[in-house]
């Protein structure tokens, strides 16, 4: 098991025993060292701003925020806790082959609700490049409705009809910037589901 897999599985324990994420994580030396060279140098940079990365001791690893994770506590996560952990992280080793979930987001819709929706759109397919196929179509709608939320900074099913994201906005008219709720929750998370259930079938 990679230093990777042993980071993303403290947290996601954490997160599955505690709902919610650990302020850091502690590795021995080999673990660090090993982890440096399995991320990129911008994936290194992102993990660093989720959470603080520090150097132990003693062998081993874990994680702290409402409790102290070790390693033997993570041997049973759920796999949906694991995928959500990798979205939160947004990171995956160097060398990890390329999975397909990307390719459920090709092609794009031919019609959009707002101007906004397009950029989502591409946000979400550059967020799962690299990611597996969720495993069904629960998880397929968990990790879509997480990952557009962190997205535009909301849970989408709570939002108002028209959500205003800034970092969509182009200047490119009335509608700018804004994602239409009933477009995602009607026509493009169902044709994602749908498209991801497809790419399981391939496999």
């Amino acid at each position: 098991m990679s230093a990777l897999d042993d980071v993303l599985r403290l947290i996601a324990t954490h997160l599955a025993l505690h709902d919610s994420w650990p302020r850091e994580v502690r590795l021995d030396a080999p673990r660090l060292r090993a982890l440096a060279h399995e991320l990129d140098g911008e994936d290194f940079r992102r993990l660093c701003e989720h959470l603080q990365l520090r150097a132990r001791r003693t062998p081993g690893a874990s994680a702290g925020g409402r409790s102290v994770v070790q390693l033997h506590d993570t041997q049973h996560v759920p796999a949906a806790t694991l995928e959500r952990t990798r979205l939160w992280l947004g990171v995956r080793a160097a060398d990890a082959p390329i999975s397909s979930f990307a390719d459920a987001f090709v092609p794009r819709p031919e019609q959009w609700g707002l101007r906004g929706d397009p950029h989502l759109w591409d946000a979400l397919r550059r967020r799962f490049a690299g990611r597996i196929v969720p495993v069904d179509d629960v998880e397929t709608a968990a990790v879509l409705h997480f990952a557009i939320g962190e997205l535009i900074g909301q849970d989408l099913r709570a939002s108002a009809e028209h959500i205003e994201v800034p970092a969509f906005s182009i200047g490119s008219g009335m509608s700018d910037g804004h994602v239409d709720r009933d477009f995602w929750a009607q026509t493009a998370i169902p044709l994602l589901v749908d498209r991801a259930r497809a790419l399981r079938r391939q496999t």
